[in-house]
């Protein structure tokens, strides 16, 4: 064999193009095929590259060893294997599982964010830049799983039908992959160039300058060198198989468990709260399923250490308990945001001189230092008043007689309600001048009034109340 045959194995062997190699020696192409014609010889520098790229010594790049000699080197371990089209998608699933998690999980996260600010008038422009980026995250994620599906299909036609033949020498392997009795291709690895080693139970995936390579366990010998050079996957191959199993069971349901915490705990939420403001009152539960996604990083992050293949618990766990914190803390800080006095009730009773019942839940949130951009005027307080049912029997018989509630807003006095008034159907209504003490009227000249907006729906034993001013232009 000629010293530009020579360098054509070792290149074949490493799975390297001409220009690749050339790349590496920083040398042309052509420069490469001339060698491997034996036009020309490699210069003593590019001699001392080849030796260091392709693990021999200079001698056998030249030809100066007994070739016999390494024809009958006998390997340490010697594996054929093949696999199945069942095998291939299994592999696939692996090989693409961390990315597509995380792509969904990224999914996910978005999803919630925009679900979050979908509700708030002031950040609708910001949910609407969420939207864009929940749909292109959605895209990716179907192009990631048609394009998964594809390659899939292309690799059972290549794998299928051929043999993998592994030979281990020291301190490097030998992968040929062999087709219908042919040597497609061959390449020689390093055990020191690995980058990484995954188990997954039933195969071992080797990580190698870009290129991974599938080993079925059970093929292996107990002290295979395959296991030996994944120093964080060690420990794995000397687990019970059936532990293995079973531990991996659980991180899975944990991580899935953590997904779907945050969506169970508000369709908990939602049906046990009978009624509107008793919403903020159970955000409690968000912190009843934070163990979840706790558990799911602590567990995570101690398989890991032993060799498990478990990020996404730990990613999981991560995000999700930041969102069940940040929603459950919600419910401390609803006790800041509303009064629950019945300031609001006392003044329309003094103004007006009329009778509310005693309400079960009343919730006043301050808006007098918030920013406001209501053309209409601006608010100061609003008020949520509920009631018991028997309790406002009376109050309803009341009302119907009582002139000072209208049935409809009249439009002329569409303009002095409250900024908020767009919000109520139905039910009956007052307009209060604070200032000039009129009722259901439009002041008399133009200026700045302060107004009571009363109203109340006898279905849902419900009551509005909000102090505002206008800006009124006669």
């Amino acid at each position: 064999m000629t010293t530009g045959e020579r360098i054509n194995l070792y290149r074949k062997q490493l799975g390297l193009s001409q220009e690749e190699l050339g790349q590496k020696l920083m040398v042309s192409r052509q420069t490469i095929s001339l060698w491997e014609k034996d036009q020309t010889i490699p210069t003593i520098d590019n001699l001392i590259r080849l030796k260091e790229i392709f693990g021999v010594s200079v001698d056998e790049i030249l030809g100066c060893t007994d070739e016999e000699k390494n024809e009958t080197l006998v390997p340490d371990e010697y594996y054929v294997m093949s696999f199945s089209a069942k095998d291939v998608k299994k592999i696939s699933k692996i090989l693409h599982k961390s990315s597509t998690v995380k792509l969904i999980i990224g999914t996910i996260v978005v999803f919630l964010l925009f679900i979050s600010m979908i509700y708030d008038v002031d950040t609708l422009t910001v949910a609407g830049v969420m939207l864009g980026i929940l749909i292109c995250s959605l895209s990716a994620l179907i192009r990631v799983l048609v394009g998964n599906y594809k390659a899939v299909k292309i690799t059972q036609k290549k794998v299928v039908n051929s043999q993998y033949v592994y030979k281990v020498f020291g301190d490097y392997f030998i992968v040929s992959v062999i087709k219908n009795g042919e040597t497609m291709s061959e390449y020689k690895c390093f055990f020191k160039d690995i980058d990484k080693v995954c188990d997954s139970g039933i195969f071992l995936s080797v990580s190698v300058d870009g290129r991974v390579f599938i080993l079925r366990k059970d093929f292996l010998k107990a002290n295979s060198m395959f296991y030996l050079c994944g120093k964080s996957n060690a420990g794995i191959s000397a687990l019970n198989e059936k532990n293995y199993s079973t531990n991996k069971k659980i991180l899975t349901a944990l991580f899935v468990a953590s997904l779907l915490s945050l969506f169970i705990a508000m369709i908990i939420i939602m049906l046990i709260s009978s009624e509107e403001y008793m919403f903020f009152e159970n955000l409690w539960v968000f912190f009843a399923f934070l163990p979840i996604p706790v558990a799911s990083l602590i567990m995570g992050i101690v398989f890991k250490k032993r060799g498990y293949k478990c990020k996404k618990n730990i990613v999981a766990g991560i995000i999700f308990s930041f969102f069940l914190c940040v929603y459950g803390s919600m419910y401390f800080s609803s006790f800041e945001m509303f009064d629950h006095s019945d300031t609001a009730i006392v003044k329309v009773e003094e103004a007006l001189d009329i009778e509310i019942p005693d309400p079960k839940q009343i919730n006043t949130e301050d808006w007098s230092d918030s920013e406001q951009m209501n053309s209409r005027g601006i608010i100061y307080y609003s008020s949520d008043v509920y009631f018991e049912e028997d309790a406002v029997e009376a109050f309803e018989k009341e009302i119907e007689q009582n002139p000072m509630w209208l049935k409809i807003v009249p439009n002329d006095l569409i303009g002095i309600t409250s900024p908020l008034s767009n919000f109520y159907n139905g039910g009956y209504f007052i307009v209060y001048n604070k200032d000039t003490k009129q009722v259901n009227d439009l002041p008399d000249k133009s200026g700045k009034y302060r107004f009571y907006y009363i109203a109340y729906n006898e279905k849902a034993n419900y009551m509005k109340i909000d102090e505002y001013d206008v800006d009124y232009i006669k």
